[in-house]
């Protein structure tokens, strides 16, 4: 056992100050500022990304608030709205039915407001859109802290993020007509996987699954979907018809599948489906009263 001398000396020795590149190196801000490069020189594509933004600070009506890490955007009204985790060395697991097919559409964010209008109408539609993917409301991923898993409360954030993005548009162009679509996307380091299997495989006497059970998959992206925000709409009738009008997607792309991400992502332009959709929520909205 060491003297109290030593023990004195051992203790009131301050840690060695870790040296600049270490700092850097330990933060996330290299990896976010090589994705904003990877946008600002993405290869021509549909919507032709450009980086729009970077820390663009944002505030909700309920005093919420921080910063976007990147915005990108494409022609047609398009934006991306990008959160950067590094969490390298990583994996994160997402989980759905092994009877599931990959899907084909996003549910974004959409905004328009008609010529000669101050009035607007916000609301979150399906959309077809490319790069079909496994579409997942589950992922397990190594958290720290809080009764909400790591990802969920990432994902709810920038969906908030995206919603303030979206209404200071609105306010910005105040009478100007148009259409834009939002997509929330969060880019990591982190390895992606897919885990199907059928919902009665894991044991009701410890929750697991048996090697036999789970099939494992890595994917460049998944489509994160779950109701991030809760709003309540008033044309729902049902529980159920809430349930699916609360929700939002969040795509995960690994970052390494970021330049073919951004080289091959588009959705129906807004003189197609969009439109449709928008034209949809406005009649609505005008049979209840809310424009």
């Amino acid at each position: 056992m060491p003297s109290r001398a030593c023990r004195l000396n051992i203790a009131g020795v301050p840690a060695p100050p870790k040296d600049p590149l270490t700092l850097v190196n330990d933060s996330g801000f290299p990896f976010q500022m090589r994705v904003a490069a990877e946008v600002d020189s993405s290869p021509p594509s549909h919507l032709l990304w450009r980086l729009a933004a970077e820390e663009h600070a944002w505030s909700a009506a309920g005093g919420d608030g921080g910063f976007i890490d990147i915005i990108a955007t494409g022609e047609g009204g398009h934006r991306l709205v990008i959160e950067c985790k590094r969490a390298a060395e990583e994996t994160w697991a997402f989980l759905t039915s092994v009877d599931g097919k990959q899907v084909d559409h996003v549910r974004a964010l959409c905004t328009a407001r008609r010529e000669g209008q101050e009035d607007h109408l916000s609301l979150w539609v399906d959309l077809w859109a490319s790069l079909p993917s496994w579409e997942a409301a589950f992922c397990v991923v190594k958290g720290k802290g809080g009764n909400v898993p790591m990802l969920e409360r990432i994902a709810a954030t920038l969906v908030q993020s995206a919603d303030a993005l979206a209404e200071e548009e609105l306010q910005i162009g105040r009478g100007r007509p148009g259409v834009r679509i939002y997509i929330p996307i969060i880019v990591t380091a982190a390895k992606l996987c897919v885990s199907r299997f059928d919902r009665r495989a894991a044991r009701l006497e410890d929750g697991r699954l048996s090697d036999e059970a789970a099939k494992f998959e890595e994917v460049p992206l998944v489509r994160f979907k779950k109701a991030f925000a809760s709003k309540h709409d008033s044309t729902v009738a049902t529980l159920e018809e809430a349930q699916m009008a609360g929700q939002q997607t969040v795509i995960v792309v690994n970052a390494t599948a970021l330049r073919w991400f951004l080289a091959e992502w588009f959705t129906k332009s807004p003189d197609d489906a969009l439109r449709q959709a928008i034209r949809r929520g406005v009649r609505q909205a005008e049979n209840d009263g809310t424009t």
